[in-house]
């Protein structure tokens, strides 16, 4: 964690400083060495919020784009006396969970329900390099995209890489359009992914993969189908729309 509670304060790490936690009131203690942010950690984390997972410098460095007041907030739950500890909760009251490790569909399912108005930001290193994307889709807001179907052309054919295509519902698989055949496009493609964790398939809040530099692509169903889709979006800008600085790292 970036926080913990001094005096009564949320306060960073220091070296040699010792604090308690603010959702199990445990002793933490400062992580100050020269190889990564200097944070907090548990001396046991025994009691401690079951949702949290192992931090990394990924997850600090999300953080940190957003102010002070909105990292590392609380939640409780007066009906059922439940808590959790959200990554961000933003200005508007948005939380952003920022996901490294595996998630079970009955955690995914309890963190959405608890949460309510929410996104994922999912850390796509681990998986980048089985994720390819395709070709482009037409917008979302045309009529016909609802009756669209993919299809993946074979590696046998002469003229074919194993690529995926659209095409309208109805038309044979052997006259499929160009790949780049595509009207008013609104940026949104197709995608393969080779291994694929399943479980962001299943999420009903927003996800959004941070590739690093290769960028965010946030996943989306497309049309009435069970097939997805991805759309790179700006990391500035998605900062600055939730109320962070994406210059935070630098100042």
């Amino acid at each position: 964690m970036l926080y913990a509670n001094c005096d009564g304060l949320k306060c960073s790490a220091t070296p040699r400083r010792r604090g308690t936690c603010p959702y199990c009131q445990s002793e933490v203690l400062a992580k100050c060495g020269p190889r990564y942010t200097w944070h907090w950690a548990h001396v046991t984390k025994a009691g401690c919020d079951p949702w949290w997972e192992g931090e990394t410098d990924w997850h600090r460095g999300w953080k940190k784009y957003f102010p002070t007041k909105c990292q590392e907030v609380i939640r409780f739950e007066s009906m059922t006396n439940e808590k959790h500890v959200a990554d961000v909760i933003t200005p508007n009251g948005t939380v952003i969970e920022f996901q490294n490790s595996s998630l079970t569909l009955a955690e995914l399912k309890s963190r959405e329900t608890f949460y309510g108005k929410m996104f994922w930001i999912v850390n796509g290193a681990k998986f980048k390099d089985n994720f390819r994307i395709g070709g482009k889709m037409p917008s979302r807001e045309v009529e016909e995209v609802m009756d669209l179907r993919i299809a993946v052309r074979s590696r046998r054919r002469k003229d074919s890489s194993g690529q995926m295509f659209w095409y309208p519902n109805g038309m044979a698989i052997d006259d499929l359009p160009p790949q780049n055949t595509v009207e008013k496009d609104d940026g949104h493609r197709l995608f393969q992914w080779q291994h694929a964790r399943t479980i962001w398939y299943c999420a009903a809040k927003p996800v959004i993969f941070d590739f690093g530099e290769t960028g965010l692509f946030r996943m989306l169903k497309q049309g009435t189908h069970s097939f997805f889709v991805v759309k790179k979006i700006a990391k500035e800008e998605l900062i600055l729309k939730n109320g962070g600085n994406p210059r935070a790292e630098t100042d």
